[in-house]
C-alpha cells in the first residue's frame, strides 16, 4: 500500500453532505450580507458585516463601539425594512456586537544583533582560540564576527 494516496472528492470519503451544509450556510450569509449592505445607510455600510442569521435573529459584527451604537439606534428601522424582503421575511431582530477587523498578523521585523567595538571581538576571538570545547569556541567566533571595524 502506497503512503500517500491519490486525491479523492470530498463525496468519496463521506464529507459531503456536511461540507455541502457548510458551503450552502455560508453563500447564504454572503447573501445576506449583501441584502444587509444596501439597506444601511452608506456612511455605516463598510463598517458593518453579517455575523450570523438564526432563529429570526439578525447578528451584526461592527467595526468599533461607536458604529456599534448607531448600528443599534438604526436596528428597529432596518428590521422593518430587512422584514420586507423574501429572503428575510421571518426577520424578529437585529443584534450588534463589536468584533475589529481581522488584520493580517505581520510577522516581528528581524532585529540585526547589535555591533561590538573592534577591541571587544579581538578579545573575543584571542578567547575563542584557547577554548577545547568547540560549541562554546563556535559561539565565541560568531559573537567577533559582529565587531565594528
Amino acid at each position: 500500500m502506497p503512503l500517500l494516496s491519490k486525491p479523492r472528492r470530498a463525496d468519496q470519503l463521506g464529507l459531503a453532505a456536511g461540507l455541502q451544509h457548510l458551503i450552502d450556510r455560508a453563500r447564504r450569509l454572503t447573501l445576506v450580507n449583501q441584502l444587509v449592505a444596501r439597506h444601511l445607510p452608506a456612511t455605516l455600510a463598510p463598517h458593518l458585516r453579517v455575523a450570523n442569521l438564526r432563529g429570526g435573529v439578525l447578528v451584526l459584527q461592527a467595526d468599533s463601539p461607536a458604529w456599534r451604537m448607531r448600528a443599534h439606534y438604526l436596528a428597529p428601522e432596518l428590521v422593518a425594512t430587512l422584514r420586507t424582503l423574501p429572503e428575510l421575511a421571518g426577520l424578529v431582530s437585529v443584534q450588534v456586537r463589536v468584533a475589529p477587523p481581522t488584520a493580517a498578523v505581520q510577522p516581528p521585523p528581524r532585529l540585526q544583533p547589535p555591533a561590538i567595538s573592534g577591541e571587544a571581538g579581538r578579545c573575543l576571538a584571542d578567547a575563542a582560540e584557547s577554548i577545547s570545547d568547540p560549541r562554546l569556541r563556535a559561539s565565541l567566533r560568531r559573537l567577533a564576527a559582529h565587531r565594528r571595524n
